[in-house]
Protein backbone atom coordinates (compact mmCIF):
# COMPACT_ATOMS: atom_id res chain seq x y z
CA UNK A 1 0.00 0.00 0.00
CA UNK A 2 1.50 3.17 -1.00
CA UNK A 3 0.65 5.90 1.99
CA UNK A 4 0.01 9.09 0.58
CA UNK A 5 1.50 12.53 1.81
CA UNK A 6 -0.06 16.08 2.52
CA UNK A 7 1.26 19.60 2.72
CA UNK A 8 -0.59 21.85 5.13
CA UNK A 9 0.43 25.54 5.32
CA UNK A 10 -0.63 28.40 7.55
CA UNK A 11 0.85 31.27 8.97
CA UNK A 12 1.07 31.93 12.69
CA UNK A 13 2.50 31.11 15.98
CA UNK A 14 0.58 27.95 17.37
CA UNK A 15 0.47 24.12 17.86
CA UNK A 16 -0.98 21.93 14.65
CA UNK A 17 -1.70 18.51 15.74
CA UNK A 18 -2.60 15.38 13.64
CA UNK A 19 -5.74 13.31 14.74
CA UNK A 20 -5.94 10.50 12.92
CA UNK A 21 -9.81 8.46 12.59
CA UNK A 22 -10.26 6.73 15.56
CA UNK A 23 -8.29 8.67 18.00
CA UNK A 24 -10.20 10.71 20.61
CA UNK A 25 -7.54 13.21 20.77
CA UNK A 26 -4.50 13.93 18.73
CA UNK A 27 -0.95 12.92 20.20
CA UNK A 28 1.88 15.99 20.93
CA UNK A 29 2.01 18.96 18.29
CA UNK A 30 2.83 18.02 14.94
CA UNK A 31 4.18 21.49 14.68
CA UNK A 32 5.05 23.75 17.25
CA UNK A 33 6.21 27.38 17.21
CA UNK A 34 5.81 29.63 20.60
CA UNK A 35 7.31 32.92 22.06
CA UNK A 36 7.32 36.21 20.58
CA UNK A 37 7.50 36.29 16.81
CA UNK A 38 7.58 39.86 16.05
CA UNK A 39 4.88 41.69 14.28
CA UNK A 40 5.15 40.04 11.02
CA UNK A 41 3.08 37.29 9.90
CA UNK A 42 5.14 34.06 10.00
CA UNK A 43 4.56 31.56 7.21
CA UNK A 44 4.98 27.11 8.46
CA UNK A 45 4.99 24.08 6.19
CA UNK A 46 4.77 20.37 7.66
CA UNK A 47 4.36 17.37 5.92
CA UNK A 48 1.73 15.56 7.59
CA UNK A 49 1.78 11.16 6.84
CA UNK A 50 -1.65 10.16 7.70
CA UNK A 51 -2.31 6.37 7.59
CA UNK A 52 -6.34 6.80 7.87
CA UNK A 53 -8.68 9.73 7.65
CA UNK A 54 -7.69 12.66 9.33
CA UNK A 55 -8.15 16.58 10.81
CA UNK A 56 -5.57 18.83 11.22
CA UNK A 57 -6.23 20.66 14.75
CA UNK A 58 -4.74 24.35 15.41
CA UNK A 59 -4.50 25.32 18.92
CA UNK A 60 -3.90 28.89 19.71
CA UNK A 61 -2.32 29.93 23.40
CA UNK A 62 -2.51 33.62 23.09
CA UNK A 63 0.25 35.50 25.88
CA UNK A 64 -0.41 37.25 28.60
CA UNK A 65 -0.68 41.46 28.27
CA UNK A 66 -1.25 43.56 25.00
CA UNK A 67 1.50 41.77 23.25
CA UNK A 68 0.20 38.37 23.41
CA UNK A 69 -2.21 37.69 20.58
CA UNK A 70 -2.58 35.45 18.08
CA UNK A 71 -4.42 35.06 14.15
CA UNK A 72 -4.45 32.53 11.38
CA UNK A 73 -4.39 33.42 8.17
CA UNK A 74 -4.35 31.10 4.90
CA UNK A 75 -4.74 27.45 5.76
CA UNK A 76 -4.49 25.32 2.87
CA UNK A 77 -4.18 21.33 2.42
CA UNK A 78 -2.22 20.21 -1.02
CA UNK A 79 -1.86 16.53 -1.39
CA UNK A 80 2.28 15.65 -1.38
CA UNK A 81 5.41 16.78 0.70
CA UNK A 82 5.97 20.39 1.35
CA UNK A 83 8.47 21.75 -0.68
CA UNK A 84 10.80 25.19 -0.28
CA UNK A 85 9.91 25.11 3.76
CA UNK A 86 10.43 28.24 5.15
CA UNK A 87 13.52 28.73 7.58
CA UNK A 88 11.16 29.70 10.42
CA UNK A 89 9.48 26.04 10.13
CA UNK A 90 10.12 23.68 13.02
CA UNK A 91 8.17 20.25 12.97
CA UNK A 92 8.41 16.91 15.02
CA UNK A 93 7.94 13.52 13.00
CA UNK A 94 6.24 10.35 14.40
CA UNK A 95 8.93 9.42 16.35
CA UNK A 96 9.85 12.56 18.53
CA UNK A 97 12.36 14.05 16.23
CA UNK A 98 12.84 17.87 15.62
CA UNK A 99 14.19 19.05 12.19
CA UNK A 100 14.78 22.66 11.46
Amino acid sequence: MVLKAFCTQVQWTLNAFLRQKGQAVAEGPAWSLSGNQGDRWKQAKVSIHPTTSFQVVLEGIRGPGIEGDIAIDDVTLEEGECRDLPPISKHKNTEGGVYP
